[in-house]
């Protein structure tokens, strides 16, 4: 395994969001930088998930094997309430990115978090969700969209986005 083995959660996602930022990464290099990092995931925590999904997402080379995405969303699940509002947001873009569809029961989770956590939400994070769910062909629930819409135009306030100035 040679110096992988002193690479962690961090240093792996740090790793790949180098190689996104690039533009370019040799086929084998990937493959191998997976293979360590699937058999790292259980030490994977929500930024580190969050980042390295982010960052598989803007690579040039094709999508990481869906078996592989699996292991990210199922790792992220029962992780779901530890993570925070840009957490969530970049992981939910990166599988839209991918075009990836975790299927209903994680994005319904992934819902149910984000309105919690809809306080939270910068205006581009909000965005990026949407445009996730959007592009996953998935609807949040009434619960997300009346959240959505108390945060937009609170009750007290004249119907303005302020959020957005």
């Amino acid at each position: 395994e040679g110096a992988t083995e002193a690479l962690h959660a961090n240093e792996l996602s740090v790793v790949l969001n180098y190689f996104s930022r690039t533009g370019a990464i040799p086929s084998m290099l990937l493959t191998r930088l997976l293979a360590v990092a699937s058999q790292r995931l259980p030490l994977f925590g929500p930024p580190s998930l969050a980042s390295s999904v982010f960052s598989l997402s803007r690579l040039p080379a094709s999508p990481p094997p869906i078996s592989f995405l699996d292991a990210l969303r199922d790792r992220a699940q029962p992780l779901l309430p530890a993570f925070n509002a840009q957490e969530l947001a970049n992981l939910l873009l990166a599988f839209a990115r991918l075009t990836y569809y975790p299927g209903p029961s994680f994005l319904d989770a992934v819902a149910g978090q984000a309105v919690a956590l809809l306080p939270r939400f910068t205006p581009q994070g909000i965005c990026n969700v949407c445009n996730a769910l959007a592009k996953l062909s998935h609807d949040p629930g009434a619960a997300f969209w009346d959240g959505l819409d108390s945060l937009l135009f609170p009750p007290t306030a004249s119907p303005s986005l302020t959020l957005f100035e």
